[in-house]
């Protein structure tokens, strides 16, 4: 596949993948919007039929209307050639929704160590009126306290910058002292559709902090005209509990699930999860 840096060519791509043409994922909107850093690769400049998108952070997908050997066969040739250019010869890559034709095809190769789930994406909307939560934001004096205590990387993970982080990721937490208990913010902002992401401090988890953040950026975000959208394992029962928790006590806001999918993890060269 041929890696594409031409931004009118690339902005095509995110026109057609904004109107619906494949299931959207703000991460992967940002990437194309020029956003979030990442790689854009497509079979041909001419007539284009398959497009690669590659998250810096390893999160992809394959948008296309064909489901053949060759495709994937392409798709899986450029993401060894990125492991062979890595400094060690490994590589993470996490496809959203990977259909059967592409998981088949990976089971088939017998070389691969991958990983495959069932995800939830939902998103919440507004029930009933409410009055917005205090803002809790972090800032900029707090970048060593999120990337010590929640091992998040602010400007690298996600967001190009820590300047991005701040501006675009609507942070909602609950810090005490240098503490930051627990914070909640937006991975990827994308046509006002926000990619929910979460982290509690090791020592204060099941205190309730983490539902405590969910709600004020959910509330917050709703209220700046963002779309909170959750994206979450099904067999993960713990955040499905909360968001049930969420629903049951804050009756102005409703959760709904959009569509499931099949999330696929290749590790080449290397194992682990996640």
């Amino acid at each position: 596949m041929k890696l594409v840096n031409d931004k009118v060519l690339i902005d095509r791509f995110f026109v057609q993948y904004n109107n619906g043409c494949e299931p959207f994922f703000p991460i992967i909107g940002c990437v194309l919007q020029g956003k979030q850093k990442g790689l854009v690769y497509v079979d041909s400049f001419d007539s284009p039929q398959v497009l690669l998108v590659i998250h810096n952070f390893g999160f992809a997908q394959v948008i296309t209307a064909h489901s053949t050997s060759a495709v994937w066969e392409m798709v899986c040739h450029t993401i060894h050639s990125i492991a062979q250019n890595s400094d060690d010869g490994s590589y993470k890559i996490r496809f959203y929704n990977a259909g059967k034709g592409f998981i088949d095809y990976v089971e088939r190769q017998k070389n691969y160590h991958y990983q495959v789930g069932e995800r939830i994406r939902g998103i919440y909307y507004k029930n009933q009126q409410y009055q917005q939560q205090p803002v809790y934001q972090l800032t900029a004096e707090d970048v060593d306290l999120i990337n010590n205590q929640h091992d998040l990387d602010i400007s690298g993970r996600f967001w190009s910058s820590q300047n991005d982080f701040f501006e675009y990721g609507h942070t909602y937490c609950v810090k005490e002292g240098d503490v930051i208990k627990s914070l909640c913010y937006a991975a990827a902002l994308c046509e006002n559709k926000a990619e929910m992401d979460m982290s509690t401090h090791k020592e204060h988890r099941r205190s309730g902090h983490a539902k405590e953040v969910m709600i004020g950026f959910i509330k917050n975000a709703i209220k700046a005209g963002i779309v909170p959208m959750t994206d979450l394992y099904a067999n993960n029962n713990g955040s499905l509990k909360t968001i049930e928790s969420i629903e049951r006590t804050e009756k102005t806001v409703v959760h709904k699930e959009i569509f499931r999918y099949q999330f696929l993890i290749i590790n080449i060269g290397g194992h682990g999860e996640n």
